[in-house]
């Protein structure tokens, strides 16, 4: 009878881990028993950081941690837990346990977004992380990056600090530090690659949609001094080519003309309480840039100062201007179009009384509905 009763509870125990699919979460230990736990078996930490409201919380749950390969990677590696961001009203002893070490853990490691995935060595020191719903596959990417020392976030992080300079990590390494708010950081790897790496590129090399993209995403460490704006600049055409947008170029050049002569003599003007000189910066952008990025930069900067100031009458009349160069019948249709047209139309109904331009202020309301005849709704 008692080996009986071993054979039956055997093949419970066999029955109930063929049950169990997927990563296995341990719920019954503390913060600190869970640390002490990875140290005893030298596994890695991985916690789940979710909140009751989250949409793709729940869709991890429900179509990816149950999924076999993601727990045959996770088991073997991880000890994993989930660790509830929110409070809620039906959370049980075991997830109310846990409400101080889930504040201190987001308050920590900086949580903004959810789910957020945290990987932390035995020792509980983290070294990689991630964020929003995540393939199976790609999940488990992630995963084995947190388990290789020359692909942990922080491990890598922490190597740039202390002066040693990976140039094929770190348009990845900045990417990241932005998407996980580390902005200091950010700017300051991806100034670092683009001054002492892309500016030493030949034209040819510049010219790769991973370059391009990685100087338009950081163009506020940009300058009209760096190697790759002269490349944009000189090859308009091309660069929207490789980047598959078209006027992206223009709105590039745009964006360092405004950036370096019009941004800090409105500060200045700002500062001293006086109108900015207009001809003055005009006269510095064709200078630099060229007559074609003139106008269109000054009128829109125009209209932004008088605005601020509440001067009505010049800020419909740089407006009026400013949407005839946008030639709202060449605006694709969106709704960032729709948007910026109705939002003129209701500056100009609110502030002007002059027949003209109240005229062109139906034109772009026409326009907008004309592109989404429910765009009052939106």
């Amino acid at each position: 009878m008692r080996y009986l009763a071993i054979v039956v509870l055997a093949a419970m125990a066999l029955i109930t881990h063929a049950q169990q699919k997927g990563i296995l979460f341990q719920n019954k230990l503390s913060w600190e028993q869970i640390k002490e736990e990875a140290k005893r078996s030298n596994q890695f930490i991985f916690l789940d950081c979710y909140a009751t409201w989250c949409g793709p919380c729940k869709e991890m749950d429900k179509e990816v941690y149950p999924n076999d390969s993601v727990g045959n990677f996770m088991n073997s590696r991880f000890i994993s837990v989930k660790v509830q961001m929110d409070t809620a009203k039906m959370d049980d002893a075991a997830i109310r346990a846990w409400y101080s070490d889930a504040h201190a853990i987001m308050s920590m490691y900086k949580i903004y977004a959810l789910p957020t995935f945290l990987f932390l060595t035995s020792d509980g020191k983290i070294v990689h992380r991630g964020e929003g719903y995540q393939k199976s596959s790609d999940f488990i990417a992630l995963a084995a990056k947190a388990v290789d020392t020359t692909q942990q976030y922080y491990t890598l992080v922490a190597a740039y600090k202390s002066g040693k300079k990976n140039y094929a990590v770190m348009p990845l390494l900045a990417s990241d530090a932005r998407k996980y708010k580390q902005l200091a950081l950010a700017d300051s790897i991806a100034s670092d690659y683009l001054h002492n790496y892309l500016d030493n590129l030949s034209d040819s090399e510049i010219a790769t949609k991973a370059n391009l993209w990685f100087a338009a995403l950081f163009s506020s460490v940009l300058s009209s001094r760096d190697k790759v704006f002269d490349f944009i600049y000189h090859h308009p055409a091309l660069t929207d080519t490789i980047l598959h947008d078209k006027d992206i170029a223009d709105r590039f050049i745009n964006y360092i003309a405004k950036k370096e002569e019009i941004t800090p003599v409105i500060a200045a003007a700002r500062k001293h309480n006086k109108e900015p000189d207009w001809d003055s910066i005009g006269r510095n952008i064709q200078q630099k840039f060229g007559e074609a990025y003139v106008q269109k930069n000054l009128v829109r900067s125009e209209a932004d100062w008088y605005k601020s100031v509440k001067n009505w009458r010049k800020y419909n009349k740089c407006l009026v201007k400013q949407m005839a160069m946008e030639d709202i019948r060449k605006l694709p249709d969106g709704l960032g179009s729709i948007q910026l047209l109705n939002s003129s139309a209701w500056d100009i109904f609110q502030y002007s009384h002059n027949i003209g331009q109240l005229k062109k202020a139906l034109s772009w309301s026409a326009r907008a509905v004309e592109m989404n005849p429910n765009w009052a709704v939106i």
